[in-house]
């Protein structure tokens, strides 16, 4: 990304069946590690939006992966939702990975930033 090499390119997507495929490949994994993988739509999603359906999918896998390693037990929500554009016929599209696990402690997470911050 920072070589500038990545390309994204925008096509219509069914956001929802990436989101299903998603699910569906994951949640083997959750239930054998322990947490229930859940859906959950704030607004209803168009039934096409413009993005990279391809690196769409695969960061989420990666947030839902990360997600189902760390957490234990109790859920893991991928919660969507999309803020209308009142200029455009568009909108902007949230995608939240949420999970129950303790996450880190505050300390650990402000020392983390710090170390981020010094050595860029």
């Amino acid at each position: 990304m920072e070589a500038g090499k990545l390309t994204i390119d925008k096509e219509p997507t069914s956001v929802a069946a990436v989101l299903a495929g998603v699910s569906s490949l994951m949640e083997p994994l959750a239930r054998e590690k322990g947490p229930e993988l859940r859906r959950q739509s704030e607004s209803s999603l168009p039934e096409s939006f413009e993005c990279d359906p391809y690196r769409l999918r695969q960061v989420l896998l990666n947030l839902v992966g990360n997600a189902t390693k760390f957490t234990r037990s109790g859920t893991i929500t991928v919660v969507s939702r999309v803020d209308p554009n009142p200029d455009r016929r568009s909108g902007t599209l949230h995608i939240e990975v949420r999970d129950t696990d303790v996450g880190m402690l505050h300390d650990l997470l402000a020392s983390c930033a710090s170390e981020i911050s010094t050595t860029r």
